[in-house]
């Protein structure tokens, strides 16, 4: 049966009994297993399954699988096609006493998710409130991965709901008084917990699923993964606790050990706008919540495991109190040199292109006023003209006493440079988007040719046409699966612009849904544009490709030597911080992070020693990590296996206060070292360690381009010397 496919074990003992019983079944050899019973159901024909949402032609066969035991146990019958041998639908059934309720909250959530938000979920086809039935679709697909991926956190960020925050004092309110009504008074270590969430800051809240965990994810063909079993969400929950459950519950059911994620997820809270200090007190956060459930369920094990787990996260919490300082927003004064200086980067950009005379257009990025958002800028250049984008890039930094630091191809036509500047205290960046055709997903959708053919002046630059900037836009969204308010006004304003053109390319790529997308647009219906988007990429990834086959085929090629060139040259960075006491570190680390967060894709703080193949996986995936140590620590403790010295090497190690590092060992390749005093009065800091990193970014990308450089009369870079290096 197909459906059995749906479901595989973690561990590998299960496995292999897994396998053992599926191949039994196709063998017609499963009677013979050990503690194989068969039972007849003489009832299953007489139950009216079209009531229950069933919209199949003959009555359906059935798989049916039996809960955990538990207060919530219930029965799943999978409705299965006899003809296709298919699972079109599921039917919960309660078992024990808490499983109706169960059952009935998760229907209403199913409803709402519906209609409110673009969850990958399934549909809910039936529900009995009376009886605590309910029917909703089957979402077949491979089980989750056991490590927290991108497309899993992409999910969760959908969950998350801006308009309405919270606080974690909001919550602790009702865990105290839970916590009160136990059998017993509450352990030290909760007690600690609650002393330390006592906070009113405003957080994001967020829809929280409950049990988000790999068995609960389904990766499809060409769609997002989507979620199940919504029996324990809440509408309204603290941000992060799915992506901390996620990991917890596997250090439970796998690991047997505890362990800390606050430096995991701290990449992931920073995009919801959470400071490092935050992501450490929602991991106490939901380790206090995960134990007072378990309290009250009766799971004895996993409430003890939380125990000691939640006693690890208070000590490290308390050894970085005095360290926690008030998070600085730049006024709108700072907001609006920053901008400025972006705009000033960008006009000498322009001024570089047009008067080298070559062929491209800005697709987007270009608005500078104070209202819009800071993107990237993209900018489209033809084939021949992209290997001069690195020398015309440099050469424009240099004119405004900027440098060119970073260089990521993340795309085999597509290269994310990023220009930075120090002034003032702050650093000012431009991040260009330099494309010469548009491909994502090993696929080329745009020629640059065919949109470069037909720009349009704008000021003095050029951009798309209005069909071109259209078809480029919805292109980029639908492939990404997201959208915001402010993109589809813009996609609204392109059709409004030149309706029958940008009806046309919606045909192009869609042509039985061209009507109804078009008129979603027009009508500025987020909320359907949102439910549309996994279906429309699974419709464009089927269209008619652009390329001829022997084009495709060179295509992975070069897609092949791109990620053999991203291993051998990554664009991630290793800082290692030394010196002065743990808060200075920790303070230097945090607004460091802050302020070099435009200069790469990920950020990473690290506060005791971990695996060196780690970090070198961060450093190619463009992740700045910056590991916390005193001078006398060594680096991470060299791979068994024969990793080259060089790998395991910070790139940076920036001293603080007096005395300096212990020497590199012999074999060692010596990294740099910056020497800063670590007066606590020093505002300049944290302005000179950046300096220190995008010089020896800069110098990085010149070593690595065949870049010349530019008369000593006319390159200056007085903004990024540091101060002593070696």
């Amino acid at each position: 049966m197909p459906v059995l496919a749906s479901w595989s074990p973690y561990r590998i003992a299960s496995r292999v009994q897994w396998f053992a019983i599926r191949g039994s079944h196709r063998a017609g050899a499963l009677p013979v297993l050990p503690q194989i019973r068969t039972i007849r159901l003489e009832t299953a024909n007489a139950v009216d399954w079209r009531a229950l949402g069933w919209n199949g032609g003959d009555g359906p066969a059935f798989g049916i699988y039996i809960g955990t035991p538990g207060a919530t146990r219930k029965a799943v019958i999978h409705l299965v096609d006899r003809a296709s041998h298919t699972c079109a639908a599921i039917v919960k059934v309660p078992l024990a006493t808490q499983a109706k309720s169960a059952i009935v909250r998760e229907a209403e959530t199913l409803r709402k998710l519906a209609e409110e938000q673009p969850v990958q979920a399934p549909a809910l086809f039936y529900v009995d409130r009376d009886r605590g039935l309910s029917t909703q679709q089957f979402i077949s697909g491979r089980p989750g991965r056991r490590r927290l991926r991108p497309e899993y956190l992409d999910l969760l960020r959908s969950l998350v709901s801006r308009d309405s925050p919270i606080c974690l004092i909001e919550q602790l309110v009702q865990w105290e008084t839970s916590a009160s009504l136990l059998p017993e008074p509450e352990n030290e270590p909760l007690r600690l917990a609650f002393a330390a969430l006592r906070e009113d800051q405003p957080l994001p809240a967020c829809r929280v699923h409950g049990d988000f965990a790999p068995w609960n994810l389904r990766h499809r063909p060409h769609l997002p993964p989507a979620l199940i079993d919504w029996e324990e969400s809440a509408a309204r929950g603290l941000p992060l606790e799915d992506a901390y459950h996620f990991l917890h519950i596997q250090d439970f059911l796998f690991a047997g050990r505890p362990a800390l994620h606050a430096e995991v997820l701290m990449p992931f809270g920073n995009s919801l706008g959470l400071t490092p200090r935050q992501c450490r007190r929602l991991e106490i956060a939901y380790l206090a919540h995960a134990y007072l459930r378990c309290r009250w369920r009766n799971d004895h094990a996993r409430a003890a495991f939380l125990t000691t787990t939640l006693a690890m996260a208070n000590q490290e919490y308390a050894s970085g109190r005095s360290a926690a300082r008030p998070q600085r927003l730049p006024d709108l004064t700072v907001k609006a040199n920053l901008r400025n200086g972006r705009a000033e980067l960008f006009d000498g950009l322009i001024a570089n292109l047009n008067a080298e005379k070559v062929a491209y257009c800005v697709l987007g990025g270009h608005d500078f006023s104070p209202e819009s958002a800071v993107p990237d800028v993209d900018i489209m250049v033809r084939t021949r003209d992209r290997p001069r984008l690195p020398q015309l890039l440099m050469r424009t930094a240099s004119s405004a006493g900027a440098a060119l630091v970073q260089a990521i191809q993340h795309e085999t036509t597509a290269t994310y440079f990023i220009l930075a500047r120090a002034d003032g205290g702050q650093v000012r960046y431009l991040d260009v988007d330099c494309y010469n055709d548009y491909r994502k997903d090993n696929r080329t959708w745009l020629l640059a040719g065919q949109l470069i053919a037909n720009r349009r002046k704008h000021r003095e630059f050029y951009v798309p046409s209005i069909p071109d900037e259209f078809t480029y836009y919805l292109l980029k969204k639908v492939l990404k699966q997201s959208i915001t308010p402010q993109q589809l006004k813009r996609l609204q304003h392109l059709l409004a612009r030149n309706p029958a053109e940008c009806r046309e390319r919606i045909a192009q790529f869609w042509p039985a849904k061209a009507a109804a997308l078009e008129r979603t647009i027009s009508q500025h219906d987020l909320r359907r544009f949102r439910q549309q988007l996994p279906e429309l990429k699974c419709e464009l990834q089927a269209s008619c490709p652009v390329e001829p086959p022997l084009s495709r085929f060179a295509g992975k090629l070069r897609e092949l030597w791109r990620c053999l060139r991203r291993v051998l040259r990554p664009t991630g960075m290793w800082v290692l911080i030394a010196g002065a006491d743990f808060e200075t570190r920790t303070r230097v680390a945090e607004e460091l992070a802050d302020a070099l967060r435009p200069a790469f894709r990920r950020r990473r703080l690290l506060t005791t020693s971990g695996s060196g193949l780690a970090v070198f996986a961060d450093r190619i995936r463009s992740t700045l990590v910056i590991h916390l140590a005193d001078h006398t620590s060594a680096p991470f403790s060299r791979s068994a296996i024969g990793i080259s010295k060089r790998v395991l090497s910070p790139d940076l190690t920036i001293v603080l206060g007096p005395g300096a590092p212990q020497p590199p060992r012999e074999g060692d390749s010596p990294a740099g070292v910056v020497h800063l005093s670590a007066a606590p009065d020093s505002e300049k800091l944290v302005q000179h360690a950046s300096q220190a990193v995008l010089q020896w970014l800069a110098a990085r990308l010149r070593a690595g381009y065949p870049l010349q450089e530019l008369p000593a009369g006319d390159a200056h870079d007085p903004q990024l010397s540091p101060a002593v290096t070696d």
